[in-house]
């Protein structure tokens, strides 16, 4: 009957069928309580992990935003003040800051709507499979992959 419900995975289904056999059910019972209380410190602990790099990301690329639409104009006027021949990576600069000030909108849009679909393929299996397995190939990734794996285990 547990089997047909699907809400339990093969760990969960086989470790119930030994406890009930071996008449130490409310043991099976308090292990997988143990193992999912784990697993859910694990996921917040990693969650945690995470959140930092992200909050930088996210500071940074506002930085970045800012400066090119508020500090690379004003830089742009002065070097047309004074008739100055800019550099070749200036003009890209100062290029750049004209693309996103044009396109803030189209970019904010693009990247929410990346968001979104990542969002809702998140829990597809061929999605887990696919970032899985490029985060797997990335070697900053590996190893802290692998300990969250070897510890689950």
């Amino acid at each position: 009957a547990i089997r047909e419900t699907g809400k339990f995975s093969p760990y969960e289904y086989y470790s119930l069928g030994i406890g009930e056999e071996s008449g130490r059910q409310i043991d099976v019972l308090n292990e997988i309580a143990h193992f999912y209380s784990r697993r859910i410190k694990q996921k917040r602990q990693l969650t945690g992990a995470m959140t930092y790099p992200l909050v930088v990301l996210s500071t940074a690329i506002i930085v970045v935003y800012f400066m090119l639409s508020f500090i690379v104009p004003l830089f742009e006027d002065v070097f047309v003040r004074f008739d100055g021949d800019l550099p070749a990576i200036t003009k890209k600069i100062i290029s750049l800051s004209e693309f996103l000030k044009a396109n803030i909108l189209t970019i904010l849009l693009v990247g929410l709507g990346l968001a979104g679909l990542l969002f809702a393929v998140k829990r597809k299996n061929w999605y887990r499979s696919f970032s899985s397995n490029l985060l797997l190939r990335v070697p900053q990734f590996r190893g802290i992959i692998r300990k969250v794996y070897l510890a689950r285990f």
